[in-house]
């Protein structure tokens, strides 16, 4: 149950001046002296259309896939879709174009997803800057113990029910695909969803046998489209590391979570991968995007980033590079590290699969921009392994592109296959009856939808 305690002051909302915008209806705040440094003010429920100054969602996105855009600027627009281009570049083998345009789609959705907001009753207040003040607009999404519950899950709430001090439910994998950063801490893991996932999930009932026995597959999560001004379902996989005196904390978005049960104050941790789903219009279908922070491994072979981008430390989060490979065997879950004594786990993460060289250019531009245009923020610290998406081609068949994406922190133990999130959601089903009998069939590349299917 989400937290309902709110710890806002709403007399500052007592003076109102309602603007209307072309993306979305911006409120602005009388604060007297402060007003005009003070953010705008955009109702919640219209705050993914918040893009000041780039005219219409479609007008975004072409520009967006155009390269004016990234790396030139920071702005808080959600891109709502994909558009022709990018889908007609996709169906090109490995085209460098089709690259830069999902990096660009990538990049941007991490930067607005990021972007910090405060709450204010039923409004968000957009920060000026990405270096704040406020925390990212995905802190108060619904996270899937909230939807896969023993009874019906409870009603979307707006943000003037929430509050950013939640206690959240985040847990470890099991034992075999733990991973241990080189403090001997297990890395913890949630998922998320936005208002539109969770509804389609909710309104389906998906969350039970019978729900998704009614339900028609594949499209079961509604998708974004610029031209509608439509959302599209947005599904988010977190990896947190616990800090300490040790970490710099400002490298990390951070949050505070009462992480096992009898924590009587909550522990922080610093965000140390992120995947990001968003279904599009164009395909039909997902755009799979995943970051790592830039301390994560040592990632040895890949160009160095000129300034102002910042460069990783010196030791990795999750490799020792003091310790032989014999001793510490790579992407090994049963590895130990004797630096931390006896039965000291640390996991010792190799990437196997590099970075494309043009996107890892294209992170050096972006965090460059970042340092320059928000040298406070956190995001300057995080980098795009890369951005995925499926186009049908010739007879049928599906091309990736990418081939591969693979997160080091989140998919450690399957480099090896070398493909991507795209190909491995295929494998996701839900539950369907076919001749009076009740089978797994193809879902829409969510593992929620069976994994945490309410028996």
């Amino acid at each position: 149950m989400r937290n309902s305690n709110k710890k806002l002051n709403f007399a500052s909302l007592s003076l109102l001046l309602g603007v209307i915008v072309s993306c979305g209806i911006r409120v602005k705040v009388d604060t007297g002296s402060d007003a005009t440094s003070a953010g705008d003010l955009v109702r919640e429920e219209t705050a993914y259309l918040y893009c000041p100054d780039d005219g219409s969602p479609t007008h975004f996105v072409d520009t967006l896939m155009a390269g004016t855009i990234l790396p030139a600027r920071l702005t808080p627009c959600i891109p709502l879709d994909i558009n022709a281009s990018l889908k007609n570049n996709l169906k090109k083998p490995e085209s460098d174009e089709a690259i830069r345009q999902l990096d660009a789609f990538g990049w941007q959705t991490f930067i607005a997803l990021n972007w910090p907001v405060e709450l204010l009753g039923d409004n968000l207040r957009f920060a000026r800057s990405l270096a704040g003040p406020g925390e990212p607009r995905w802190y108060t999404w619904s996270t899937t113990g909230e939807v896969f519950t023993r009874g019906a899950p409870e009603k979307w709430r707006s943000t003037s029910d929430q509050t950013f001090e939640l206690a959240l439910r985040i847990s470890t994998r099991n034992r075999e695909q733990r991973i241990w950063d080189q403090h001997g801490r297990p890395v913890q893991f949630e998922i998320m969803m936005n208002q539109t996932a969770y509804e389609n999930i909710v309104s389906n009932k998906l969350y039970t046998v019978e729900g998704q026995i009614e339900a028609d597959p594949p499209n079961l999560f509604g998708w974004g489209k610029a031209d509608n001004e439509l959302w599209g379902a947005t599904v988010i996989k977190l990896a947190w590391k616990q800090l300490d005196e040790k970490d710099q904390a400002g490298r990390f978005f951070r949050r505070r979570v009462k992480a096992k049960p009898g924590d009587q104050k909550p522990r922080l941790f610093g965000l140390v991968g992120m995947h990001i789903a968003y279904k599009v219009s164009f395909l039909g279908d997902w755009v799979w995007s995943t970051f790592e922070h830039i301390d994560n491994v040592d990632d040895k072979d890949e160009p160095t980033c000129a300034a102002p981008a910042p460069p990783p430390l010196a030791e990795p989060l999750f490799y020792d590079k003091q310790c032989s490979l014999e001793v510490c065997p790579e992407n090994d879950p049963a590895s130990k590290n004797p630096r931390l004594g006896p039965g000291g786990q640390a996991t010792q993460i190799v990437r196997k699969v590099p970075i494309r060289g043009e996107t890892a250019a294209f992170n050096c531009e972006v965090r460059a921009l970042l340092h320059k245009s928000a040298p406070q923020s956190p995001a300057q610290y995080y980098k795009l392994v890369a951005t995925q998406a499926a186009v049908s081609v010739e007879d049928g068949k599906e091309q990736y592109v990418p081939r591969s994406a693979i997160n080091t922190v989140v998919e450690t133990y399957e480099q090896e296959s070398r493909k991507g999130c795209a190909q491995c959601h295929r494998k996701a089903t839900i539950k369907q009856e076919r001749d009076g009998v009740i089978v797994d069939a193809e879902g829409d590349s969510m593992f929620m939808l069976s994994r945490r299917l309410r028996k």
